[in-house]
């Protein structure tokens, strides 16, 4: 996306000053609303070019002005012309103050107060998510009064989906809801400008950007400006949208970007201050529920999760079976905890699926993918065919996958699949059409969350510690089966010789030490040679093929 110029929208002015109030900047439409060129203004106080009726509004300004906007109601005296009523909106930033003016649209205060009071009343009859969704979507809608609102929830990724709407009648057969789009509709920088400003206006997508005007150099940073001019991207993605003027309320949740209200109206619209001041008070006490209710929610997966390790634990500690077979035959209890279209258990060339249309060579295939990545025994990603190539035959079926190898050796894996899910859009071409997703044969699914890989990643330590534990048993019956044998072997009145495949004798059992009248400690490491000469047919049967069983009878 390319970055925004400094400009603003034209239903407003706009005036940069340094701390001492010295005009550095003002916009260009300036003269529309204060008849006076913006040429006279650069270098000039702000004090003796912008005459406040009520001078003790700029001493508050004055006093109080920080890096977070605020706004007062002022009217601004113009010789020998009406004076202009309007709203300031006022910042520091870095070296500059910013003065923002928009004239006032005359709103009843106490409608907006009690239709606020309302919508919380109804907030806190909300049961889940998705009734608190629709309440703030209908509130909004007639708090606003525009033709349709939507509340947007952003993904780990910032792929969205839409889960509440509100529109009017006109809009009933044309529905965005459940929808989905791409992380790339919202670029970075436009993302990262809605989670530090709570409200953001476009009176008319048609407008004419103002540029500014003054001295030369003055990097000033307008991103908290509510008269900030849109990034082209941004209006032609609501011009496809068939939208004519937005306005948009951030969800802040713990500091990060939860979602997103979007007014779409399809004519020209800018809704007076004491609306929008509903709108930000009503956002807010929005994310305080959303944020308990999400609390809630997550105690409730994490209780389900805990119990299901439970569960899955007792399962694998009553079993000596391997991991593979052990998951194969208990696929429905490994399958259910993690919410997932498809489940895949590999072991070598063995492979079990269970509701996944994958065939063997292609889970084969991403386990060998997997293997040579180190991903230390857990993956998970909602857009494979992104990082793996060969996931884009099965994108539909498989797009996300949550997966974890028991083994150190990475040869056995768990999978968890789901599928691709619908989208539309994408805002990062500018002139292009937004409805094509031009990133090619990339599809994504719903992410898994924290808390689920978090499960994942305690089954697969206990399904390891099942693997060593099984080997610790295997390693101990087998030392105990060769000290069985070595007892027998010892014992035994023949003469029972071991050796390498280097003719190196490497055992000397006690009818050897009588036979030979040498004892183990003086043969054990020495050629065989010693005892039988190179010309034996005993030694020269062991030099041709050290494997074969070989009898010989020594008298």
């Amino acid at each position: 996306m390319k970055k925004a110029k400094k400009q603003i929208q034209p239903h407003g002015f706009l005036i940069v000053t340094d701390l001492a109030l010295t005009i550095v900047q003002v916009s260009a439409n300036i003269e529309e609303y204060l008849y006076t060129k913006p040429a006279a203004f650069t270098g000039e106080s702000f004090l003796e070019k912008v005459r406040l009726s009520e001078p003790d509004v700029l001493e508050e300004i004055k006093t109080s002005i920080g890096t977070v906007p605020e706004t007062y109601r002022v009217k601004i005296l113009i010789e020998e012309r009406p004076s202009l009523d309007c709203w300031i909106t006022c910042h520091k930033s870095g070296d500059y103050l910013i003065f923002e003016f928009e004239r006032t649209i005359h709103a009843s205060s106490a409608l907006g107060l009690k239709l606020v009071s309302e919508a919380v009343a109804r907030f806190r009859s909300c049961a889940n998510m998705e009734e608190l969704l629709d309440q703030l979507a209908r509130s909004l809608h007639v708090i606003t009064d525009y033709d349709r609102v939507l509340v947007y929830k952003f993904d780990q990724s910032f792929n969205s989906q839409v889960l509440a709407e509100s529109k009017s009648d006109k809009n009933e057969e044309n529905s965005l809801l459940y929808m989905h789009f791409p992380a790339s509709v919202i670029p970075d920088e436009t993302r990262e400008l809605y989670r530090n400003n709570f409200l953001r206006l476009i009176g008319d997508v048609d407008y004419e950007p103002v540029p500014m005007r003054g001295l030369k150099g003055v990097k000033v940073d307008l991103g908290k400006c509510i008269l900030r001019a849109a990034a082209s991207s941004h209006i032609s993605y609501l011009k496809e949208l068939g939208v004519k003027s937005a306005l948009f309320l951030s969800i802040v949740i713990k500091g990060e970007l939860w979602g997103l209200v979007s007014c779409y109206n399809d004519k020209v619209k800018r809704p007076a201050h004491r609306v929008r001041e509903a709108c930000i008070s009503l956002s807010h006490l929005a994310a305080a529920s959303i944020e308990y209710l999400v609390s809630n929610e997550e105690k409730e997966l994490i209780a389900e999760l805990d119990d299901g390790l439970y569960h899955l634990t007792n399962i694998i500690n009553s079993s000596s079976m391997p991991v593979s077979e052990l998951v194969e035959l208990n696929r429905n209890d490994f399958s259910s905890f993690i919410d997932s279209s498809g489940f895949a258990v590999v072991d070598g060339d063995r492979v079990h699926n269970y509701l996944t249309t994958l065939n063997k060579s292609q889970i084969q295939e991403l386990r060998d993918w997997l293997r040579e990545q180190n991903f230390e025994g857990v993956y998970c990603t909602s857009e494979l065919s992104k990082e793996f190539d060969g996931a884009a035959a099965y994108n539909d079926h498989a797009a996300g996958v949550l997966a974890i190898s028991p083994v150190s050796d990475y040869n056995q894996w768990v999978f968890w699949f789901r599928p691709a899910i619908g989208s539309v859009g994408d805002a990062t071409n500018g002139d292009e059409p937004l409805w094509k997703d031009n990133r090619e044969g990339i599809k994504s699914s719903r992410p898994f969350n924290a808390i689920e890989i978090q499960f994942a990643e305690k089954l697969k330590e206990r399904l390891m510690k099942h693997t060593l534990a099984g080997a610790q048993k295997d390693k101990e019956t087998l030392e105990a089966h060769r000290e069985f044998l070595a007892s027998i072997v010892d014992s035994s009145k023949d003469g029972i010789i071991g050796f390498s495949s280097h003719s190196e004798i490497i055992s000397w059992n006690r009818g050897a030490a009588d036979m030979f009248q040498m004892t183990a400690d003086e043969t054990i490491g020495q050629p065989l040679s010693r005892i039988f000469g190179e010309d034996d047919e005993l030694f020269s049967l062991v030099s041709v093929d050290p494997s074969k069983t070989i009898e010989k009878t020594i008298s």
